[in-house]
């Protein structure tokens, strides 16, 4: 089905002209906020389910309101985050007191786009160190004997507990003991930290998981960081990039996968990779973990995960489910942040046919659901391309992250 081009025109402008109502500041004088020096996005607009400021959504967001004239918030969302790393050694998953997690370490990438747009290099040292200060907390919080990383959180035994009253809803299998209903729900704060709260992906067990999506951003970060130091001629910038050269080789050897082609995750307890075929692999591609040989075979699972409307979360039918459990980060749901590690991974690996198949895609499906509810939405069903999707929670109307991918995937098909 081709695409139409008013229909296109119609949800673009819809975005353009709601930009400046997901748009917020924060001074700190609500008790339970953080405070920010800068405005920064939503992922809904105002009165929206999520107001605060969400980490990982904010760089999907921003890579496509840039493109809409939204240039100085990219600076904006990076300010925030040097801030929150100075006083807080982490950014939190939203920008509320009490979040004693993080979620997948994008930083980097709003960093690097913000210098890209306006060439601050007083500003470039300040995230330099902000990155590195985030890394540091990810390599001393969250790493493994083997020296790739895995999600966690910072809860106390009562925290952890108290985290009961969030998931009795969401997750209906909790087990009654309390020691084993304690451990259950200190691997689901983990998950939630993924962003994936919750999947089949990580087996209830997320803590024992080195994730790809997570080891590929924090390859990213690694030459990131080596990048900004070539940038303000700091001499330390090879032994940056030697890190990620050392990352990589571990991902390789533990990660990567002969028979299937593709990265998977890795279950360090148990000491074998999961089979489950995800669609956060393709972060490793946006990332540039793979060889181009390792990228060509990626590029031929991509089937095994489209639906016709969209990438699924995982390959239908992979995963370790429990019977009765709603999990939304799983098939058939599509979320923006997953279409745009594969379509920035393929064009990355100059498989621009594919990136530009995907993008349409995403495109045609907001088109379709907004010209039949006049909004966007937190995700789609990528069988039938609709909002019918499996939900956890009541799903809110977003901008957020579909607007920006929405946007960028415009971009990608020279539609803007």
């Amino acid at each position: 089905m081709a695409l139409d081009y008013n229909d296109c025109s119609t949800t673009h402008s819809f975005i353009k002209d709601h930009w400046v109502d997901s748009i917020t500041k924060d001074d700190g004088t609500n008790e339970r906020s953080l405070g920010m020096p800068a405005p920064y996005v939503t992922p809904c607009v105002k009165g929206g389910h999520f107001t605060a400021m969400y980490y990982w959504d904010t760089f999907f967001t921003v890579v496509g309101a840039h493109l809409d004239g939204q240039k100085q918030l990219v600076g904006h969302c990076a300010e925030n985050f040097a801030h929150v790393i100075e006083n807080q050694g982490y950014i939190p998953n939203a920008s509320v007191k009490g979040m004693l997690r993080s979620q997948p370490p994008v930083a980097s990438h709003v960093y690097r786009l913000a210098y890209e747009l306006l060439g601050d290099k007083i500003f470039l040292r300040r995230a330099m160190n902000a990155t590195i200060a985030e890394h540091a907390f990810w390599m001393s919080q969250r790493v493994g004997i083997d020296g790739l990383n895995h999600y966690g959180h910072f809860c106390t035994p009562n925290g952890v507990d108290n985290f009961y009253w969030t998931l009795r809803k969401r997750c209906p299998q909790l087990p009654e003991p309390l020691m084993e209903r304690r451990q259950f729900m200190a691997h689901k704060l983990a998950e939630a930290e993924s962003g994936w709260d919750f999947s089949p992906r990580f087996r209830d067990r997320c803590m024992d998981i080195y994730a790809v999506d997570l080891n590929a951003l924090l390859f990213a970060a690694e030459t990131n960081i080596a990048h900004f130091m070539r940038e303000l001629d700091d001499l330390n910038a090879e032994k940056w990039q030697a890190r990620a050269d050392e990352r990589q080789a571990l991902m390789q050897k533990l990660l990567w996968n002969e028979e299937t082609g593709f990265f998977h995750d890795y279950d360090a307890a148990k000491r074998e990779q999961t089979p489950h075929l995800s669609a956060a692999s393709y972060f490793a591609m946006w990332c540039g973990v793979p060889s181009e040989s390792q990228a060509e075979r990626m590029r031929s699972v991509l089937p095994q995960l489209e639906g016709e409307h969209g990438l699924h979360s995982m390959v239908p039918g992979t995963g370790e489910r429990v019977p009765g459990v709603n999990y939304q980060w799983d098939h058939p749901n599509a979320w923006a942040p997953l279409q745009f590690g594969a379509i920035a991974g393929c064009q990355r690996y100059g498989f621009d046919a594919d990136a530009k198949r995907l993008a349409e895609k995403w495109v045609r499906t907001c088109n379709v659901n907004f010209k039949a509810t006049d909004n966007l939405w937190e995700k789609y069903n990528a069988d039938t391309g609709g909002i019918d999707v499996v939900n956890e929670y009541d799903m809110p109307p977003f901008m957020g992250w579909t607007a920006g991918v929405y946007v960028y995937s415009l971009k990608v098909l020279g539609l803007i």
